[in-house]
C-alpha cells in the first residue's frame, strides 16, 4: 500500500487533474513514485496525466511499466491511446486486443481497436468482425455528430445505416 504521504499526494494529483492542470499533476505522481519507486499506481496516474499534458512518449513509459502491478484491461486500453497518439497503430491494436480478452464488458478498447484499424486502412477487417462493426459504427456516429452539432438519433441511424450498407 501508499504511505499516508502518498496517500496526501495522490489526492493533491487528481485535484490538479480535476483543475485542469495535468502537466502539474504529474510532478505530484512523481513525487509517489519518489516514496515508493515504480509503483504501479503511481506510474498509471503519472503516465495518464502526461497525457492529458500531450506528452504522450513519457506517457507510454510510464503506463508501459504500471502493467507489471496495474495489469488490467483498463490499463491496456490507456497504453494503446498512449501508442496510437504516437502512431504505433500495430502496438496500439495488441494493447486493444488485450484489454478486450482480459475484460470482454469494457467498450471503450473495442471503440479505439475500430479507430486503430480505420488509421492503418483496415476498413475491411473493421467491417467483418462484430468488434469492429460495433467500433466503426461509433466512430461513424462521432464524425456525424460532430458535423451535425451532437444530433444523436441522426448519429445512430446513419451509422447503423452505414455499416448494415
Amino acid at each position: 500500500g501508499l504511505s499516508i504521504p502518498a496517500l496526501d499526494l495522490l489526492g493533491q494529483g487528481k485535484a490538479l487533474l480535476e483543475q485542469g492542470n495535468p502537466l502539474a499533476a504529474a510532478e505530484v505522481f512523481q513525487r509517489i513514485d519518489q516514496l515508493h519507486p515504480g509503483h504501479p499506481l503511481a506510474s498509471h496516474l503519472c503516465g495518464m496525466a502526461f497525457r492529458e499534458g500531450a506528452r504522450s512518449a513519457d506517457a507510454a513509459w510510464l503506463l508501459a511499466r504500471s502493467l507489471e502491478g496495474l495489469d488490467l484491461g483498463a490499463s491496456h486500453t490507456n497504453l494503446g491511446l498512449c501508442l496510437q497518439d504516437l502512431g504505433r497503430h500495430a502496438d496500439a491494436e495488441v494493447c486493444y486486443r488485450e484489454a478486450i480478452r482480459q475484460s470482454p464488458t469494457l467498450f471503450l478498447p473495442r471503440l479505439f481497436l475500430g479507430h486503430c484499424q480505420l488509421a492503418q486502412g483496415q476498413l475491411a477487417d473493421a467491417l467483418v468482425t462484430p468488434d469492429g462493426k460495433v467500433a466503426l459504427r461509433q466512430a461513424i456516429a462521432e464524425r456525424v455528430a460532430e458535423a451535425l452539432h451532437e444530433i444523436e438519433v441522426v448519429d445512430v441511424l446513419f451509422s447503423d445505416f452505414v455499416v448494415q450498407f
